[in-house]
């Protein structure tokens, strides 16, 4: 069974293995936002679905074939758009709200995941 794994952020995974590695899954970046990815491997499906934010910064859906009677839809979490003039419009409202240290959030893609981690889409960065 073939598995897709959609997030409203470009994410890359760290997961571990059941042989007790470490796998890096580099979802695919899509032109209108978020990323994608898609794997049929039943290890890698399970290991990527024992990550801390399966369910929250990403959603796994099952691929339809022909041996799928109908999808098993997963309901994707609710994203709420913050509107920012600056990314340090961004680091503030992250680190008033969730506490973060302004420090940690040197990149875009830091504040980015910051955001994404807690259902929050920046628009205006």
């Amino acid at each position: 069974m073939t598995k897709k794994y959609s997030s409203s952020a470009r994410i890359v995974l760290s997961v571990v293995a059941e042989n007790g590695g470490n796998m890096r899954i580099a979802f695919t970046p899509l032109t209108g936002g978020g990323s994608f990815y898609t794997t049929s491997d039943e290890k890698v499906q399970r290991a990527i679905e024992c990550d801390a934010n399966f369910g929250k910064t990403f959603i796994g859906t099952i691929v339809p074939d022909a041996t799928s009677p109908a999808p098993i839809a997963v309901e994707k979490p609710a994203v709420k758009t913050v509107a920012v003039t600056s990314i340090n419009d961004a680091k503030d409202y992250l680190a008033d709200r969730f506490g973060y240290s302004r420090t940690k959030l040197r990149s875009k893609d830091a504040i980015i995941a910051a955001g994404v981690e807690h259902g929050i889409e920046f628009k205006g960065i």
